[in-house]
């Protein structure tokens, strides 16, 4: 009897440190399962980090940018659901060190700023699965260097300003499915380009000012079935029968056309039917046709960029900037 009892005691006995082991195994793999670890060069940071809140949008805020968490340089830890933002410096194409090859999987958001092309950026760049948003200030990267981010089947916000493109990009880039906000402003874009950007499906926001924009290439855009915000803003080509075109985007709310030769009444008479809700022109308007906006388009706010406002301007319709 005393052995058996002594044989049942030891099975109690294991089954309780293996119980306890699971349990120890469980705490301490805990801490790890809710960070995150990103491994930068050791020797010279890359860029800055930021961390932008989990309950602010940051594929659709003008301003990506969050906390300061540090410079990208070693090894740096953060909690699981922090979204992190990668700030890149133009020194990192001066020869000093190269970008590392890897796909840094922590990171959906990255801005690079004045960077010249080479195949290290863009190699670097092609890698980021991860990758949602994407911005280019500034950058002499090309067409050909840009086509290349096709590779980011995750993008959903490019940021594409003042890059030398002619829009030849854009032959690959409509294949980003997933792409709904665009900015290619101060590019000179051909024709061809927005044939290729109206079969971006998924578009709700373009910022195409300062890119030759036509009366030709609104009627390519308002084949977009979701587009909701417009910016056209410097484009000399358009005028009131262009507009008429766009009559067709039933869901566009946000239009801008500062810096143009389009005047209040060429909104009135062009866009009537669509709901917009803000508008932005920078042409002197008389008290009547402010006063056919506001019966056309009821509770859309009219914003007029000029040094100066009339006094009929001041009067009738606000707010006036």
């Amino acid at each position: 009897m005393e052995r058996v009892s002594y044989s049942f005691s030891k099975a109690l006995w294991l089954a309780f440190l293996t119980v306890c082991w699971g349990c120890f195994q469980s705490v301490a793999a805990e801490p790890t399962q809710k960070r995150k670890v990103l491994k930068f060069p050791p020797n010279e940071s890359i860029g800055r980090l930021y961390s932008v809140r989990a309950d602010k949008n940051y594929l659709e805020e003008d301003n990506i940018f969050g906390e300061f968490i540090g410079p990208a340089q070693g090894t740096v830890t953060l909690a699981a659901n922090d979204v992190v933002v990668l700030d890149i410096d133009s020194r990192v194409v001066e020869g000093k060190y190269a970008l590392p090859d890897v796909d840094y999987q922590g990171i959906e958001a990255m801005r690079l700023r004045f960077i010249e092309k080479t195949n290290n950026v863009i190699r670097f760049l092609e890698k980021q699965s991860c990758l949602k948003r994407l911005e280019l200030h500034d950058c002499e990267l090309g067409d050909n260097a840009v086509a290349r981010l096709e590779a980011l089947h995750n993008l959903e916000n490019l940021m594409v300003r003042n890059c030398g493109l002619n829009g030849d990009c854009y032959s690959k880039l409509k294949n980003l499915k997933k792409l709904h906000h665009l900015n290619t402003s101060s590019n000179t874009l051909k024709q061809s380009s927005w044939h290729y950007i109206a079969q971006m499906k998924a578009m709700t926001c373009l910022d195409a000012a300062r890119t030759g924009v036509t009366n030709a290439a609104l009627k390519e855009l308002s084949t977009l079935p979701h587009l909701q915000k417009l910016n056209l803003g410097s484009s000399g080509g358009i005028d009131a029968d262009g507009l008429k075109e766009l009559r067709a985007t039933h869901t566009l709310r946000e239009l801008f056309l500062a810096n143009t030769s389009i005047t209040v009444k060429d909104l009135y008479s062009s866009l009537q039917g669509l709901h917009l809700k803000v508008v932005s022109i920078s042409r002197r308007a008389t008290k009547k046709d402010l006063l056919v906006y506001g019966k056309t388009f009821p509770g859309c706010e009219l914003q007029i960029f000029r040094s100066k406002v009339s006094k009929d301007e001041q009067e009738v319709w606000a707010p006036t900037h």
